[in-house]
């Protein structure tokens, strides 16, 4: 099945499954709760989670106070739609995804000589054992070198991980100036501002005097990091 799904889409799933009488409202509902699963399953994808109709009917429970009023029609809604929720949830998961050996990431000069805090850590750990998903993902470069999720590689590491899913990111960079026609330099773009930025953009930067803004005149890919970044985005007016 491809997401974004539509209500279309999951009324002939219903169909395949034998059933006909959900309503277009119930029917939307799922969709855009199935879409959110989806979403969850890119931000902390792990093999590891499962949905089971217990938490389904646990979470429709907590959401709108009640339980479906047919008990029958209650069981199967819910094994229906955990069932759709594991497909979307895996979907998720392995877009965009890589699978790596864990040892053959490498960490960045900043990331080797840093820790996270033992509270950080213990939040992670936490995080795991309560919903069996790790709270980040582990992102990397086209050079396998940790960009994001720093305290998730160390929480795979303690649990003895192998072969791990990644998000594999091309490092992005600006080319850009203070005044038109003035020399360009060049900046690294953060991993959150990566495919948002086009040349024209006007974005304020890190400099050896502060904050500054400049016009974007190219976008280049990076071979490393570099010292500078991107800060934001400057508003475009209307």
């Amino acid at each position: 099945m491809h997401y974004p799904i539509n209500i279309e889409m999951l009324m002939e799933m219903a169909q395949t499954a034998g059933i006909s009488d959900l309503s277009k409202k119930l029917l939307g509902q799922m969709a855009r709760v199935l879409n959110n699963i989806y979403k969850m399953g890119m931000e902390y994808s792990t093999e590891d989670f499962v949905f089971t109709p217990e938490i389904v009917r646990e979470a429709h429970q907590r959401v709108y106070g009640k339980l479906l009023v047919n008990e029958e029609v209650n069981q199967r809604f819910y094994e229906l739609l955990s069932e759709w929720g594991n497909d979307a949830f895996q979907a998720g998961a392995f877009s965009d995804k890589h699978i790596v050996r864990l040892s053959n990431i490498s960490m960045s000069r900043r990331n080797s000589g840093s820790r996270p805090t033992k509270k950080k850590m213990e939040q992670a750990r936490r995080f795991y054992e309560k919903y069996g998903v790790y709270k980040r993902e582990i992102v990397i470069d086209e050079h396998g070198v940790l960009m994001d999720g720093y305290t998730t590689y160390l929480l795979m590491c303690e649990q003895g991980k192998d072969m791990v899913p990644v998000r594999r990111i091309r490092r992005q960079g600006i080319k850009a100036v203070f005044n038109e026609g003035g020399k360009q330099y060049q900046w690294e773009i953060p991993l959150k501002l990566i495919d948002k930025i086009a040349p024209g953009d006007r974005v304020v930067v890190e400099t050896f005097y502060g904050p500054q803004r400049v016009t974007v005149k190219e976008i280049i890919p990076l071979a490393k990091r570099t010292g500078r970044k991107v800060r934001r985005i400057e508003e475009k007016e209307n």
